[in-house]
Order: structure tokens, then C-alpha cells, then sequence
């Protein structure tokens, strides 16, 4: 466990060198109307920016931006951004326990706080919906033709006892059901539709396309745009070096004295990529049937298994179509066949494995991995050793 800890540090901190986000086209409004064309920073934030980093071509240098000086800006194909001055709610959404605490919302109302922010912008059109997040919080706004940019009300809350007693009942302020009743009205948008539609973007989404269709306007969905989790599954054949020591605990006259071999792997690998920081991180698993061999003058050993890894993997952006990859992973193996002497069974511990590869158009890519060394346990048997490799394996994208 302790080194496969220090791999998952080891591939942490080398994402942190490889951690320069993309320059991509794009535009910002100042407070004078000015668009200015250029190059800005994609972060694919998670929380909303104050600010942000851009250039004017590919050689200028990289110039600051903050929310005091730019009144939208846009990163074509990806987000967009608009300042706006709102009434916002910072209560949590819903309180962290159903249990009261000193600290939990406990009135219906919202507290409001003027504040200027970027608020991004999810469907845009006449009845428009921009959402704000920030690390424990998130909020939805929406702006009609006739009225300015207004909190969607959501709050929950616990009432009934005291902190002493430690009773309390949670409640929920769903105010935003009734705003959207309004904004949204039309055929297709009943009062069953909106008690459905929970706090959540893809419901408010959902529920604003259905409006459009139903009105037969013209807007857009930026929302659409933003990276989303997806799984891959990946087709990955090998080839494997591997060393396998085992010694006779009562007499090292009678260890074997195996050299280094070539063996082969087969596997499919699920990938599941999270969605932010457009789209480099993801977590992994899998099967691979591999195939060892190994035999001396007196010894035979061979030795069939099904491993099962469980990782996480990082991505760095060379451009659009190609990319460079780390994953750490713990494998854990299943014994098929064994056959050494009169040995039918093998204990393989859960050995750690650190990958290096690269990605082509999200389809074919090429990795070398290095398993550290795992204990390799026979049952009733006087042998004890250490199993350890070196692969190469290639992958082919099936989706």
C-alpha cells in the first residue's frame, strides 16, 4: 500500500509540471464595448472565475484580466462568461446533516448579499439561465426580456428544537419552481413538469429546451458545449519482460535460477473520464488475462491470470489531436493455471503499477508500464519470491 501511495504522489506531482492549460480562441468585452479577439487560458473552471489570463496571438505575452475591466468574455466552443451586480444567497444548499448544528441554515428565507460576479452563461435566448459555483455552494440565475438577472431561490434548512436537544426537521424553500412557473410559461410546462424538476443543470436544462421547443424560438445552449464525464472502452494487447525470484526457504542449493522472459497480455480497460479540467483526469479498471513463463535446467514454471487494476490517470495536451499520459494503479491477480512441480495454486499480492503513454485522436495509443515487485506466495509450498515487470501495451478505443 505504502508504494503504491508514493506512485499516485509521484504521477500528482508530475502533473503539476505538466499542468499548462491550452490557449484557445476566444474573446473578452471591456467595460467600454471593445471586443477584443485573442487567445485566453481555458481552465475549464469548476468554480466560477474573477479572472483570467490571455494573448493576443501565439507569441505575445500572457496579459491579465479581472472582473473589474471585462464585462463577458468567451471561449469559442467551450464557455461563456457574463459580469453581472445580483442579489446572491450564499446559505448552502442543503445543509450537511439532517441532524441541527449551530452552524446550519435555519431560517426559509435567503440572505441576500449584493455581489458583482461572472456568472456562466448555460441557455441563452429570451428567457436566459446563468449558474454560479463556488466550492460549497452553487446557484442558478435566470433573466427574462423584462426583468434583470435574479437568483433562482433554493434553500434548505432544519427547524423544530434546539442545539441542545439536538432534534431538528429538514425543510426546503423550492421559491425557484414558482419563478420558473413564471418565466417559462407555455403549452408543454404543467405544474407536474415543474415539481419534477429538481435544483440540478441538467434538469433546468432540460426543462429551458423544453420551453424552446415548445415556443419555437431561436437560443442557445452553451451548456452543451461543456466538457462532460463519458466512458471509454479501450482493447489493450502486450507484451511483457518479467523476472520472478523464488528461493527454497530450507536450502538455496535448491533455488531456481530463472532469467528474465518475454510473455504476453490481453485486456479490456473501462475508462471514466471526470468532467473538469477538460477532461485530463479519469479513473480506470479492467481485466487482462496475462501469461507467464519461466524454466531453468530442474524447473518449470508456468503460471496463467486474470488482473484486475484499479487506477487513476492524467492527461497533458500536446494539441488537439494528441496527448501524453501518467496512471498509477494497484493490480490485483486471480490465479487461472498453475503449474510448477506438484503446485496448483498461487497467492499473487496486489502489486503497484506506474504507466507512461500516448494518446492519438482519442483512439489508438501506446503505454509502458513497470509493475513494481509483488510477493508470490505457494500454498504447503518451501518456496517464497518476488515477481516484477516491465510492458508494453498498445490500445485501440472500441468507444
Amino acid at each position: 500500500m505504502k508504494s503504491f501511495l508514493t506512485i499516485i504522489l509521484i504521477c500528482l506531482s508530475l502533473t503539476g509540471a505538466w499542468s499548462q492549460t491550452n490557449f484557445e480562441k476566444g474573446y473578452f468585452i471591456d467595460n467600454n464595448g471593445t471586443k477584443t479577439e485573442c487567445l485566453i487560458q481555458n481552465k475549464d473552471w469548476k468554480n466560477n472565475p474573477s479572472e483570467f489570463s490571455y494573448k493576443l496571438n501565439e507569441t505575445d505575452n500572457i496579459k491579465p484580466a479581472n472582473i473589474s475591466e471585462i464585462k463577458l468574455f468567451e471561449i469559442y466552443g467551450k464557455s461563456k462568461y457574463v459580469r453581472y451586480t445580483v442579489m446572491i444567497d450564499r446559505s448552502l444548499s442543503i445543509p450537511r446533516t439532517n441532524v441541527f448544528q449551530n452552524d446550519e441554515p435555519t431560517s426559509k428565507e435567503p440572505s441576500f448579499n449584493e455581489e458583482t460576479l461572472f456568472l456562466e452563461i448555460l441557455i441563452e435566448g429570451e428567457v436566459s439561465l446563468y449558474s454560479y459555483e463556488e466550492k460549497n455552494i452553487l446557484k442558478f440565475f435566470i433573466k427574462t426580456e423584462d426583468s434583470e438577472v435574479a437568483e433562482l431561490i433554493h434553500k434548505g434548512y432544519v427547524e423544530g428544537g434546539t442545539y441542545e436537544e439536538k432534534k431538528s426537521y429538514y425543510r426546503e424553500n423550492n421559491s425557484y419552481k414558482e419563478q420558473l412557473r413564471t418565466a417559462l410559461s407555455c403549452s408543454n410546462i404543467n405544474y407536474n413538469t415543474l415539481k419534477k424538476t429538481q435544483y440540478l443543470e441538467n434538469e433546468l436544462i432540460r426543462l429551458f429546451t423544453k420551453y424552446y421547443e415548445c415556443k419555437k424560438s431561436e437560443y442557445n445552449n452553451y451548456a452543451n458545449l461543456k466538457n462532460k464525464s463519458n466512458f471509454k472502452l479501450f482493447v489493450k494487447p502486450g507484451v511483457h519482460l518479467s523476472t520472478l525470484s523464488l528461493d527454497y526457504i530450507s536450502s538455496t542449493t535448491l533455488d531456481p535460477n530463472f532469467e528474465t522472459e518475454l510473455g504476453y497480455k490481453l485486456g479490456l480497460e473501462i475508462e471514466y473520464k471526470l468532467p473538469f479540467q477538460n477532461n485530463k483526469w479519469a479513473i480506470f479498471t479492467g481485466t487482462n488475462f496475462v501469461s507467464y513463463k519461466f524454466e531453468d535446467d530442474r524447473y518449470n514454471f508456468k503460471y496463467n491470470a486474470l488482473e484486475i487494476p484499479l487506477g487513476i490517470r492524467y492527461r497533458s495536451f500536446i494539441n488537439n489531436n494528441s496527448c501524453i499520459f501518467i496512471n498509477g494503479s494497484m493490480v490485483f491477480s486471480n490465479c487461472l493455471k498453475l503449474d510448477f512441480s506438484n503446485y496448483s495454486n498461487i497467492i499473487l499480492r496486489g502489486s503497484p503499477v506506474i504507466g507512461l503513454g500516448y494518446e492519438f485522436k482519442n483512439k489508438i495509443a501506446i503505454e509502458a508500464q513497470y509493475s513494481f515487485s509483488r510477493n508470490v506466495i505457494m500454498n504447503l509450498s518451501p518456496f517464497e519470491g518476488k515477481l516484477s515487470g516491465f510492458s508494453v501495451v498498445l490500445g485501440y478505443a472500441i468507444f
